[in-house]
């Protein structure tokens, strides 16, 4: 059957509203081709592995003007028409007869550097181009190029380092009357907060010096980190150098973006900006009218003009990995775009990831940290509930320590008091009364929960069942298996009449504390700035629980979000306190109470070498149907061979992961120095099947989390 006839679609495009920056000719085989560099070299948007390469393409001489390198066209393929981007121009082609470019799209606005490290980052991910392409390049915004251009009064165009910069702000290096760090005596400020650090002046100091330099810098308790971000980005804006600063959420990044008030040409870059608004701040860093961006994930792709530093805060925090395919995280991207130009990078943090670590045991990262006497006496006393003792008319089972509600007592009258709760909502988890089985919708499987005092479990999707019976016991009582914020507040309300009592999570964040001492009950991440001052006192709830989740990061991740909301809290010399509630043995709590987040890093980095598990390895984890997972699985390991240091599979998928079908799962690991020739194959073996259109097979290269 001959395929369908495509309408000519490029009538049908709207007129540019700004600038020549697009050509538009009727597609007609009798269109003389350029003169001069005739065949134009087109990365196409499509996610199909067979078609992750350069095609040749046609340039007319009606668009041989605008289709330069960077800019976006529509072209046809097979019959139809794909959009793609420009990578180069050629002066001939080993094929012939070229299809010809369709149409222009707006402006160059994917630079030759960011088009490399688009490349860099599919290879190691074992992705597509056009996936990554999609992340770094926002959609255009053809009003938003109109009112640009107009007040640039030039086409838009890449500024490459060394022009003289943007029409629309003079640039601005060094500031004569506050100083090079924007305020009178901010450099000598900023060089005693850093002096404190081993390591840490001469970071100051040599940031964007020509030299990369490359740190990991563990904060100490108690500081103000967003303003020392703020003094490295104002070293390296000193020296004439663009800086990027990525951070895992909203509130971070305006954290940030507060520290940097007193520097010019300052651009945050964040998809909460909207469509509109974040493609102007994308056109306004590739012209070179903004220098310092600050954004979340996807601001690691920013074209800033002689980029010198990119610095990424809180590099262990999952909202930094890039949940659609390939799965590339920001740290990652960070560290493959410090490595390919001279541009330093600062992997910073309360904690260390392991990943962190295992840059710093190879001599790749620099560690600035407090030394230890300064950190003894910047960290607050952290205690066990078990060593503190126990009250005489306390259970074992008690959820809540005596020794805690004397130390809440105590300390809200100097101050606010903080109380971390791992899980949301009022009582997420409810399990059999009889043999703990947790108690599951009978129709769907999903987790049953009670979201109020009143309210019987039910599930999300179904409500609750008209009766409930155990599977496995046949028992018809529940009882509560983890607590969540909302019901831990309740609890210390009563326990503690009289006192403020707030809860603070992701669905309903606390933006500021009231004037008077209060109770914050808090899950990870959510904790609200205590101001200066700092929290009186921090009790940690259901470490065992928070422990006992299934993941192989689980226990990083509590680390992780330990260390964070112990910065908060005051030095033990101004009393705060830290209680765990939870058994002393555990190595997580024994980091905690020594704070020694990078030690932690080393010893589990150690044993997870000698068992073949990430990050001491690259992994790549593959989801399917059975037959066709099995057969990209043989594939892969004829082209790796003896390579191969673990082959774990077929897995059963959690039903959460599945893609509506029956799949299994495999994990693949190989060595670090490895790491290529396993994304190599991988590559080569997807490629290889979807041009037979052999059935999908997801892979993911070093996941977050293995499902």
């Amino acid at each position: 059957m001959p395929e369908p006839a495509v309408p000519d679609l490029d009538q049908q495009l709207p007129l540019p509203l700004a600038g020549p920056v697009r050509r538009r000719a009727r597609p007609s085989s009798a269109r003389p081709p350029a003169a001069d560099l005739p065949v134009a070299q087109v990365a196409l948007l499509t996610p199909m592995p067979h078609l992750d390469r350069l095609f040749d393409y046609e340039v007319p001489e009606a668009l041989t003007a605008a289709a330069v390198p960077g800019t976006r066209v529509r072209v046809r393929l097979a019959g139809r028409l794909v959009d793609g981007f420009v990578l180069a121009r050629a002066a001939a082609s080993e094929r012939e007869g070229l299809q010809p470019i369709r149409s222009v799209h707006g402006p160059p606005v994917l630079t030759p550097e960011v088009a490399a490290l688009c490349r860099q980052v599919a290879d190691r991910y074992a992705g597509s181009l056009a996936d990554v392409l999609r992340a770094a390049v926002p959609p255009r915004h053809a009003r938003v190029e109109a009112a640009l251009g107009r007040a640039l009064g030039r086409p838009i165009a890449p500024l490459t380092a060394g022009s003289s910069g943007s029409a629309l702000a003079p640039e601005h290096g060094r500031h004569p009357e506050h100083g090079e760090h924007g305020a009178p005596g901010a450099a000598d400020s900023a060089r005693g907060a850093w002096g404190r650090y081993d390591g840490g002046a001469a970071l100051l100091e040599g940031l964007g010096d020509g030299q990369p330099r490359r740190a990991l810098w563990l904060s100490a308790p108690g500081e103000a980190w967003a303003q020392r971000l703020a003094e490295l980005v104002a070293a390296v804006r000193a020296r004439g150098r663009g800086v990027i600063v990525v951070a895992p959420n909203e509130r971070d990044v305006r954290a940030i973006n507060a520290g940097l008030a007193h520097l010019p040409n300052v651009v945050r870059l964040s998809a909460e900006l909207g469509p509109e608004a974040r493609y102007r701040a994308f056109l306004r860093i590739l012209v070179g009218e903004a220098r310092v961006v600050v954004g979340t994930r996807a601001a690691v792709f920013a074209p800033v003009v002689d980029l010198g530093a990119i610095v990424v805060w809180d590099d262990g925090d999952e909202s930094l990995a890039e949940p659609h395919a390939p799965g590339w995280h920001a740290r990652e991207v960070a560290a493959l775009r410090s490595a390919a130009a001279p541009v330093s990078l600062v992997l910073a943090g309360p904690s260390a990831t392991l990943e962190g670590a295992r840059m710093a045991a190879s001599g790749w990262l620099h560690v600035v940290a407090l030394p230890r006497p300064a950190l003894r006496m910047a960290m607050p006393r952290v205690q066990v509930a078990a060593d503190v003792g126990r009250a005489a008319d306390q259970q074992p089972g008690d959820r809540i320590p005596a020794a805690a509600m004397a130390i809440l007592r105590a300390a809200i009258r100097d101050g606010p008091v903080l109380v971390g709760v791992p899980r949301t909502g009022y009582l997420p988890v409810v399990a059999c009364q009889s043999c703990r089985e947790q108690a599951r919708c009978p129709q769907c499987t999903r987790p049953m929960r009670a979201d109020g005092p009143e309210r019987r479990p039910a599930c999300p999707q179904h409500g609750a069942p008209p009766a409930w019976r155990c599977p496995v016991c046949g028992g018809e009582q529940l009882r509560a298996v983890v607590v969540g914020v909302r019901r831990t507040a309740e609890e210390f309300g009563r326990a503690l009449p009289g006192t403020t009592v707030l809860t603070a999570s992701g669905e309903s964040p606390v933006q500021a504390l009231p004037e008077r001492p209060c109770l914050v009950v808090a899950t990870p991440g959510a904790e609200p700035d205590p101001g200066p001052d700092g929290y009186a006192a921090l009790v940690l709830l259901d470490v065992a629980a928070a422990l006992s989740r299934p993941g192989l990061r689980t226990a990083e991740e509590v680390l992780r979000r330990w260390f964070a909301a112990a910065s908060l809290v005051r030095p033990a010399a101004k009393g705060g306190q830290v209680l765990v509630a939870g058994e002393p043995e555990g190595r997580e709590v024994q980091a905690l109470i020594r704070w020694d987040p990078l030690g932690y890093a080393h010893r589990e980095l150690e044993e997870r070498r000698g068992l073949h598990l990430p990050p001491a390895v690259r992994t790549a984890q593959l989801v399917g149907a059975a037959l066709p997972a099995g057969e990209l699985v043989e594939a892969v390991r004829g082209a790796v061979g003896r390579q191969l240091l673990r082959c774990s599979g077929p897995l059963p998928v959690p039903p959460a992961a599945r893609q509506g079908t029956e799949q299994v799962g495999w994990l693949l690991a190989v060595s670090i120095a490895d790491g290529p020739l396993l994304t190599e194959a991988l590559q080569r073996a997807q490629a290889q099947r979807s041009a037979r259109g052999a059935p999908v097979v997801s892979a993911r290269m070093d996941p977050v989390q293995l499902r």
